[in-house]
């Protein structure tokens, strides 16, 4: 019977908001709490792009390289406001903590942006 309960909790259980693991991932990868909007925005993009390659063998995707190759443009100026000044290492990074900390989490980012100081989060 205990069984029962403990698996009937576990269907109820309501995932983590989206959002909420984003923002904490994205702020991993950043050097400092004050962080520029633009740096905010970069690590938010290097977040959406590790959660949606996590899950398969990523490194010849042309989705995975073009977004790469996108980040690292972004950052070149920006490069002392994040831990690491190699985009995909950091990307990597979070890759790594996506498949150690959220291994069932299926869901799929569209859209991650940071405006007017607000983290918005699309998925599927």
């Amino acid at each position: 019977m205990a069984e029962l309960i403990v698996n009937a909790k576990r269907r109820n259980t309501v995932p983590e908001k989206l959002s909420s693991i984003v923002k904490k991932m994205a702020t991993s990868v950043l050097r400092k709490k004050d962080a520029s909007p633009k740096a905010i925005a970069i690590a938010l993009e290097m977040t959406h792009v590790a959660w949606n390659f996590a899950d398969e063998d990523y490194m010849e995707e042309p989705g995975y390289i073009h977004g790469v190759r996108e980040i690292e443009e972004s950052m070149s100026s920006l490069k002392d406001e994040f831990i690491e000044d190699d985009a995909e290492k950091l990307i990597e990074k979070l890759i790594k903590h996506k498949r150690d900390k959220y291994p069932k989490d299926r869901r799929t980012i569209f859209l991650c942006e940071y405006k007017d100081g607000n983290i918005k989060v699309n998925s599927l």
